[in-house]
């Protein structure tokens, strides 16, 4: 008879009390995350495209980009900030040089963003995005927000020739 107990009912009031012990500490109800939206996508534009957007109704541009964040699938480097000592005090990447065509700065305050960027090497591609200050002086701004290196692939890491 005890070799009963021990091979039956010790095992079953083993198994009781370990149900009842888990499931003290388990919540009464399961309660799911809150949902969330995602941030919307950015908006796919060329820097040609919103400078000619702004040319052409400055009104109607800033109402339908500025704001928003803004995706630079191939920014041309045409010009960028002198790297070097001293370092120049607006941090940006640009392409186009002729107002009458156009001018688009990308600007940031942090040097990480664009030390891998060249100006010299022909043609520097980056892709950016960032959001639009608007035309300033004939000059359209863009903050940046994300910049990375597309051609040469990663940039270039060694110090750039001001150094």
């Amino acid at each position: 008879m005890l070799s009963y107990v021990r091979t039956i009912i010790l095992p079953a009031i083993l198994v009781v009390v370990l149900i009842i012990a888990s499931s003290a500490c388990t919540p009464g109800a399961f309660t799911p995350p809150a949902a969330s939206n995602p941030d919307a996508a950015p908006i796919e534009v060329t820097p040609k495209g919103l400078w000619d957007a702004y040319r052409a109704d400055p009104v109607a541009a800033a109402a339908q980009y500025e704001g928003k964040t803004l995706h630079f699938a191939r920014v041309q480097v045409d010009q960028m900030a002198f790297l070097g000592e001293p370092i120049e005090p607006e941090l940006y990447v640009q392409e186009g040089i002729d107002p009458n065509i156009y001018i688009v700065k990308f600007f940031t305050d942090k040097i990480s963003d664009i030390i891998n960027v060249r100006e010299t090497y022909p043609p520097n591609i980056v892709e950016i995005t960032g959001k639009v200050e608007g035309l300033k002086w004939g000059v359209l701004k863009v903050n940046i927000e994300w910049l990375r290196c597309i051609d040469p692939p990663g940039g270039d890491p060694s110090p750039p020739d001001e150094y």
